[in-house]
């Protein structure tokens, strides 16, 4: 058996990116017509911000790791924690703003929280879902 090369590892990861940032973003649109049907406007507003924020840290946070190989070693954990507060920084503004759509009864920052978790609860499915599988996630069509 052959040992992957790194392009072979950055196609693999990309692959997966895109996979679960296209179901995260499904999801999201499937979560935000039942928030609109069940609740209300606002909070399929929140739903959809929430989801494009999830979507963009998810795609942030990947990307970055596949360069987290070339920093050196002694600026490793200053390099991560810039990394994290800049995906903090992505969910904090698109929750505030899913917080301005409804300021009385929460629902745009309740749909915001719950667009933003779709992502991570989408990401957890697809790992299990191909490791059950035996198959990565990126090598699924």
């Amino acid at each position: 058996m052959t040992e992957p090369t790194s392009q072979t590892l950055q196609q693999v990861a990309r692959r997966g990116r895109v996979r679960t940032v296209r179901a995260a973003l499904l999801a999201t649109l499937v979560l935000a017509g039942l928030a609109y049907a069940l609740a209300d406007s606002f909070a399929a507003q929140g739903v959809m911000l929430g989801g494009i924020a999830g979507a963009l840290g998810f795609w942030s946070m990947s990307v970055r790791l596949e360069r987290v190989v070339l920093v050196r070693p002694e600026k490793l954990q200053a390099v991560a924690t810039l990394w994290t507060f800049y995906r903090l920084a992505i969910y904090a503004f698109f929750l505030v703003v899913a917080y301005r759509l409804d300021r009385e009864n929460f629902h745009g920052l309740l749909g915001g929280v719950a667009g933003l978790l779709s992502t991570r609860f989408v990401a957890v499915f697809l790992a299990v879902k191909d490791s059950k599988s035996g198959q990565r996630s990126a090598d699924a069509p």
